[in-house]
């Protein structure tokens, strides 16, 4: 594999997400987060290292933004607690050799949240899937993270 690592490019957008909600003086309709893949061999794995990532066949980075009315019309101001956030996926980035057909960009959120998958889904689409599964946790943790800090900034 050549150039950046995915990972890095994950957490850089992380990261300027996470920069954007602390400010709180930028109005957001939706939060970005990104997550990285890659197949070694057969098996499908998450956030990988970047030793992981040199040995990868294929390597992929998904973002979606997060938020009310994302794959509709947005309106109003995006809602970071909303446990119910609608995903629309916003960046993909692949490499190498991997399975794949055409699909929808709007991926439905359901088996994802299990890890499992129908017998006939892509290399693509599992990572693709695996990837949102992921990359809602991580809203979670910005969550949390995002909670306890600014809790903290109240009581100084």
């Amino acid at each position: 594999m050549s150039g950046m690592f995915f990972s890095n490019r994950a957490a850089a957008l992380n990261a300027g997400s996470l920069a954007l909600l602390d400010t709180a003086s930028v109005a957001m309709k939706g939060v970005a987060v990104a997550v990285s893949l890659a197949y070694i061999g057969e098996e499908l794995v998450l956030d990988p290292t970047n030793e992981e990532e040199s040995k990868a066949g294929s390597r992929f980075v998904f973002a979606w933004a997060f938020g009310s009315g994302m794959a509709t019309e947005a309106k109003g101001d995006m809602e970071l607690d909303n446990e119910d956030a609608e995903a629309e996926i916003v960046w993909t980035e692949t490499e190498g050799d991997f399975t794949r057909k055409e699909v929808s960009v709007q991926m439905p959120y359901g088996s994802a949240e299990t890890g499992e998958w129908a017998a006939t889904d892509t290399q693509f689409e599992k990572a693709m899937q695996r990837g949102q599964a992921a990359a809602r946790e991580v809203l979670q943790f910005f969550r949390e993270t995002l909670k306890d800090h600014l809790a903290s900034r109240l009581q100084r």
